[in-house]
């Protein structure tokens, strides 16, 4: 196993993103792809996503705990691919408090039912196309560039 692929700067991208997207296979390889809004880096190892209404997920992971996940800052355009292995942490585990409260608080009154615990193997960038046709353009351009598609501005001015 790779050790440390989530360094601090990948987490900071992580952290920095809306949503993350973990797809699952079930024992037959039928696969599934579902959003998740609650997920942090918790280490250099492991990123932890909150399970509040993933029925299909849970039972997937029961089945196959070969998971990938994907974040993407769609404003920059580029994002990560993890692949791991995912473990379900339950509120019965001795270490479901501490794994669940950090998901808890950014969850807020939604109940954090179980924690998906996914220890990364295997680190992959996502670059939009342009990245590498136009490897002199910068961060603020893609950023601006996206705005400009999508209509929008940040709140806060940025």
């Amino acid at each position: 196993m790779t050790a440390g692929l989530l360094t601090p700067d990948v987490a900071a991208e992580i952290d920095g993103a809306v949503l993350c997207w973990m797809a699952t296979s079930d024992d037959a390889g039928r696969p599934n792809v579902s959003p998740k809004e609650m997920f942090l880096v918790y280490d250099a190892e492991r990123l932890l996503i909150a399970e509040i209404a993933s029925p299909r997920s849970m039972r997937n992971v029961r089945q196959n705990a070969q998971v990938c996940v994907s974040v993407l800052d769609i404003f920059l355009q580029r994002g990560h691919k993890m692949e791991g292995t995912c473990r379900i942490v339950s509120p019965e585990d001795a270490d479901f408090e501490e794994l669940s409260a950090p998901l808890q608080e950014m969850a807020g009154s939604f109940e954090v039912r179980h924690v998906f615990e996914v220890t990364v193997i295997r680190l992959t960038p996502i670059l939009a196309p342009s990245y590498v046709k136009h490897p002199e353009r910068t961060e603020d351009y893609f950023r601006e560039n996206a705005y400009q598609a999508y209509g929008v501005r940040p709140v806060d001015g940025q």
